[in-house]
């Protein structure tokens, strides 16, 4: 499949990206390390042994409290390291793993990673790929499009250049093939603003969360009882 257009020029890559943002979804950028600590600090049994710990020392039982206060410092430490190394391979392999496309840029086709691609570039999509980024159809050859991610529907849709000619990131071709021009990248893409949508959601606990939840803050509480009870009897 030809096509006169020479493809955008480096300088032009350059002020697109900058004026339209990268191809990435960027919704939240946390630190790996600091989201499992985190994780950690937060957790039922953390909160648990740590008010263990500052009621052995408020009674005056400082070597049992500084041994619980080890024994999490220590506990922590590995659930940390563990947990942190596995994000951080996941993160890499899908580095890795990133998909590439053939895009065309200073009048040559070359292929990119998915994430190199911007507004006004010009790419090539084939049977059984997902579609990097929302974009218009310049020439096809018997395209037919599932939009299952999106919609939910479940038959392959017919793309023309001249009706139904809009494309959107992460559908798959089902047929044939396309010259697509990318109009909108990264969370400005429809599956984009669906992903922000979502990551706004507060993820609700698991029912054994809750549970175990409220079971050690039943247990707090009645560690705490029992402590004021000994304050104030002896």
């Amino acid at each position: 499949m030809d096509t006169n257009e020479r493809g955008l020029t480096d300088l032009e890559v350059f002020q697109s990206r900058k004026t339209y943002g990268p191809n990435e979804f960027r919704i939240k950028k946390h630190s790996i390390l600091l989201s499992t600590i985190k994780g950690v600090v937060i957790s039922p049994i953390f909160l648990l042994l740590t008010c263990c710990g500052i009621i052995y020392f408020l009674m005056g039982q400082n070597q049992e409290g500084l041994f619980i206060i080890v024994a999490i410092f220590f506990i922590s430490s590995i659930s940390i390291y563990q947990e942190n190394r596995s994000k951080n391979a996941i993160h890499l392999m899908s580095k890795l793993t990133a998909p590439l496309t053939l895009v065309k840029r200073n009048n040559f086709w070359v292929t990119k990673p998915i994430e190199d691609l911007v507004v006004g570039d010009w790419i090539i999509i084939n049977e059984g790929e997902l579609i990097p980024a929302d974009g218009i159809i310049v020439k096809s050859n018997d395209l037919s499009v599932s939009e299952a991610v999106l919609t939910g529907e479940s038959m392959p849709i017919e793309k023309y250049p001249e009706n139904n000619n809009k494309v959107y990131r992460s559908t798959l071709v089902i047929r044939g093939r396309g010259l697509i021009k990318i109009t909108h990248v990264g969370i400005n893409t429809q599956l984009g603003k669906i992903s922000k949508s979502v990551d706004i959601l507060k993820i609700e606990k698991t029912p054994f969360q809750i549970s175990i939840s409220r079971f050690i803050r039943y247990l707090l509480i009645i560690g705490i009882g029992i402590f004021i009870f000994l304050v104030v009897f002896n």
